[in-house]
Formats: structure tokens, C-alpha cells, sequence
């Protein structure tokens, strides 16, 4: 069974882009391969324009995204954090990626915790 999350990105107009991962959303699978790999826009828009995706590796362009196996599973736009913890598709995690402080921020869906930064709860 896997360990799902949902990846987002804070774009400049405000809004906010998500895609689903289906596997090892836990911290130390896909918060750290955020944390090590996916710390500029341009990576993470590499990675929202591929859609959902099965698996989060070094790099947009490896792993499993649904698009390469004929599926058209688009990012999502939420104009608010508390819309995007309304999308509910089973996500044990949420990771946020805040661009102008540069930071990751995460969230357990199962619990009444906050944000928190990604490199505080995860080291």
C-alpha cells in the first residue's frame, strides 16, 4: 500500500499548483527527495506540467508520472492552503512550496497539526 501525498507549489499570481503521488509520501521518501531535488520553480514547474504521477524521483523527468501511461491527470489550481487540505484523495501528506522564502512546508492530513517547515520535522 502506498504512502500518498500531494506536492504543490505557490505560483506568482498567487495561486497554488498540486499534483498527487501515489508512493513513499512519507518524510524521508518524498520530503526528502523535495528537500535534496526540487528547490527552484523551474524543476517544480517540470514537475507540476507532468501531472500526477506514481513515484517522485531526483529529477521531473524520472519516475513514473500517470501521463506515461496514457493518462491525463493534470495539476490541480487551489486559490488558498485551506483549499488545498480540502482535496481529499487519500494524501497522508501535503507538501507546500513557498517561493519567496524559498522554504517547504508539510503537513499530515490525519491530524489537526499545522504547517510545518519541511527541514524541521524532518531532520
Amino acid at each position: 500500500m502506498g504512502t500518498r501525498s500531494r506536492i504543490a507549489c505557490r505560483q506568482t499570481d498567487g495561486t497554488i499548483r498540486s499534483i498527487y503521488c501515489h508512493w513513499d509520501g512519507y518524510l524521508d521518501g518524498v520530503g526528502q527527495t523535495l528537500l535534496k531535488h526540487y528547490r527552484d520553480l523551474d524543476t517544480l514547474t517540470r514537475l507540476l506540467d507532468r501531472g500526477d504521477r506514481s513515484t517522485l524521483e531526483d529529477s521531473p523527468e524520472e519516475g513514473m508520472a500517470y501521463l506515461d501511461r496514457g493518462e491525463d491527470c493534470p495539476a490541480l489550481v487551489s486559490e488558498t492552503r485551506e483549499e488545498l487540505s480540502g482535496i481529499e484523495m487519500g494524501e497522508e501528506y501535503l507538501y507546500l512550496y513557498e517561493p519567496a522564502s524559498n522554504e517547504w512546508f508539510v503537513r499530515e492530513t490525519r491530524s489537526e497539526a499545522d504547517w510545518f517547515k519541511l527541514f524541521e520535522v524532518s531532520e
